[in-house]
């Protein structure tokens, strides 16, 4: 039997993602900063995690093949998706100029892009 890791890691980069949105609408209703710093550091919780259960889908489907092809086209769209978004926070830290709405539409396309993702590898382990 093999053992799969990438059904269970993939959990912590979905729950990082939908929590960092939350905290940037917080952020955008409150003012507070604090929830823009937090949603900073859950992104970067988001984004190592995300890497980690990447690599280990590859392994443990044994490369990209008809079966997983979907899903691997919708990963690496999220993958991009929160490439481009890390460079936006990085630089937008480093100027210390923050756009809210930019912020705030990147991650609802994130988690869409993640939901569809998740349905569609939770498709191929758990045959619905």
């Amino acid at each position: 039997m093999k053992f799969l890791f990438h059904p269970m890691l993939v959990h912590f980069p979905i729950a990082f993602y939908y929590l960092e949105c939350l905290f940037l609408l917080l952020w955008a209703i409150k003012k507070d900063d604090a929830f823009r710093r937090f949603a900073l550091t859950v992104f970067r919780l988001g984004y190592g995690s995300m890497l980690v259960a990447m690599i280990a889908g590859y392994v443990d489907s044994g490369g990209i093949h008809s079966r997983v092809l979907t899903h691997f086209i919708f990963a690496t769209t999220t993958f991009t998706l929160y490439t481009v978004r890390a460079i936006l926070w990085f630089r937008m830290n480093r100027v210390q100029v923050f756009n809210q709405k930019l912020l705030l539409a990147g991650a609802l396309l994130g988690v869409i892009l993640v939901s569809v993702t998740g349905h569609l590898g939770a498709e191929m382990v758990y045959h619905f």
